[in-house]
C-alpha cells in the first residue's frame, strides 16, 4: 500500500452535507471520495499545465501558423467536406 498523508481543508456546510450524502449512497468513506475527487483534479490540471507548456514551446520552434494561414487551411478543409 502506497504511504499516505493527512491533509487539512476546510469546506462549507452545504458540501459537507453532500459529501456525507454520497458517501452514504457509494457506501464509501469521505476520505475515499475526496481522495478520487483530488486525484481527478490534480490530474486535470497537469495535463492542462502540460499543454500549456507544450504549446509555448512549439511557438518557439516556430511551430505555427499565422492567422492567415490557419483561414486558408480552414476553409481548404471545409471546402472538401461540403465537396464530400
Amino acid at each position: 500500500m502506497a504511504k499516505t498523508v493527512v491533509i487539512t481543508a476546510r469546506i462549507d456546510e452545504q458540501l459537507s452535507a453532500e459529501l456525507d450524502r454520497l458517501a452514504v449512497a457509494r457506501e464509501r468513506s469521505r476520505a475515499w471520495l475526496i481522495e478520487k475527487a483530488v486525484a481527478e483534479f490534480v490530474r486535470e490540471q497537469l495535463k492542462f499545465h502540460d499543454s500549456i507548456d507544450e504549446a509555448e514551446a512549439q511557438f518557439e520552434r516556430g511551430e505555427y501558423l499565422e492567422h492567415d494561414e490557419f483561414m486558408a487551411q480552414l476553409r481548404a478543409e471545409f471546402g472538401k467536406r461540403q465537396a464530400a
